[in-house]
């Protein structure tokens, strides 16, 4: 089915320069914090994922720069990239149980192939990228339903 009217949501450029910051060795901490604090969003589900069960450590993370050092580089760019997806890409309505579904898919689907990735020994970062973005043309079939 084609639509072409749709046009994929564009990832929210902040999301998009913190992704690429933490992914680059010569990035400072704070300049990485300095960007989050513009985004009170990703700052909160930063500070989530800093104090969840996986990365907690029974440790209370109070500042935005303590949760970045505890997720380190990999894990604070998959949560970018999780969080844009999330907010962005699969929404529809009219399909919302739909895209909940296909959102928790796709995050599962990124997670399981950065573990696999990270037994094998070889890089994860794609693999996540890849298993989180790998329905997103189902998503776009149900906006394009939505909108005929």
């Amino acid at each position: 089915m084609a639509s072409p009217k749709y046009v994929p949501p564009p990832f929210p450029s902040t999301a998009l320069e913190l992704a690429t910051l933490a992914r680059n060795p010569g990035t400072t901490t704070r300049t990485v914090c300095e960007l989050l604090e513009t985004e009170p969003l990703l700052a909160s589900t930063v500070l989530n994922a800093a104090q969840s069960t996986y990365y907690g450590r029974g440790v209370q993370v109070e500042t935005i720069e303590q949760a970045v050092v505890r997720l380190g580089a990999t894990k604070l760019s998959d949560v970018f990239m999780e969080a844009t997806v999330k907010t962005k890409l699969f929404q529809s309505k009219g399909f919302e149980s739909e895209m909940m579904a296909l959102r928790h898919h796709s995050i599962a689907t990124a997670h399981i192939a950065r573990l696999f990735c990270e037994y094998l020994g070889i890089p994860s970062q794609r693999a996540f990228l890849a298993g989180l973005l790998h329905d997103v043309g189902t998503a776009a079939c149900f906006v394009a339903i939505q909108e005929h």
